[in-house]
């Protein structure tokens, strides 16, 4: 009943595991050992929650190409802004409606900017228990003693392996919830910039005072000189 939605972020994490569970039944007739599967069904997981973190810095990097377009398209007229503001009459309500219009819009843009800045910054948790898949942990943690890490990681059991990926799970899912969340107020607040860039856009172009260079006609040349030839 009534048109299709798309599914929500929460509501395609089900899904994904849903399906992951299902492919349990297909690893169990390959001959697989229970822990195996379970292994292989976190590592599925695991793999589609770091997919959602690589979509979120997707959006957020075409967002923050977007923001750079309309500030250039604003920059190239900054000539036309500052002669504006020499030529406006302070009580002119006009320039203050277009110098508020402005101001709205660079404080939504750089919103916007502060939001996709903040969901593209890496901050796994300090909190996070240390793993062994977890490329940071591993730098911090062996360094370049390669015999230590395989030394440890090949003693550790299938329950280990799990136990390891589960928090990873769990840590990778907040992670990709936060960024989500974060791209979602960049997109609202750029909108927001988009409409008041456009209005500011197209006010500045009916409110921009001709160059002297235009006040000069032909004709008003061809006047001048005849009224200069008749004095003379």
């Amino acid at each position: 009943m009534g048109a299709k939605r798309a599914l929500s972020l929460r509501e395609r994490y089900e899904v994904q595991t849903v399906l992951s569970a299902q492919s349990a039944e297909s690893l169990k007739a390959m001959g697989m050992s229970a822990e195996e599967r379970n292994l292989d069904i976190y590592f599925r997981i695991l793999s589609g929650h770091q997919e959602q973190i690589r979509f979120a810095d997707s959006k957020a990097a075409f967002m923050a190409a977007l923001n750079t377009l309309l500030f250039g398209f604003m920059a190239t007229n900054f000539a036309s802004l500052k002669a504006l503001y020499t030529t406006c009459s302070i009580m002119g309500v006009a320039c203050w409606a277009l110098f508020l219009v402005l101001a709205v819009y660079l404080l939504s843009a750089l919103f916007s900017l502060g939001c996709i800045i903040v969901a593209v910054t890496s901050r796994f948790g300090e909190l996070a228990p240390h793993s062994k898949v977890f490329f940071g942990h591993i730098a911090r943690n062996y360094g370049k003693d390669y015999e230590k890490y395989v030394r440890e990681s090949s003693a550790m059991t299938a329950t280990d392996w799990a136990r390891d990926l589960g928090t990873q799970i769990v840590e990778v899912s907040h992670i990709a919830l936060a960024k989500h969340r974060r791209v979602r107020w960049a997109a609202r607040a750029l909108l927001v910039a988009g409409v008041f860039w456009l209005v500011s856009f197209v006010v500045l172009l009916v409110m921009t005072p001709p160059s002297p260079q235009k006040a000069f006609s032909p004709r008003t040349t061809v006047v001048a000189t005849h009224t200069i030839e008749a004095q003379s």
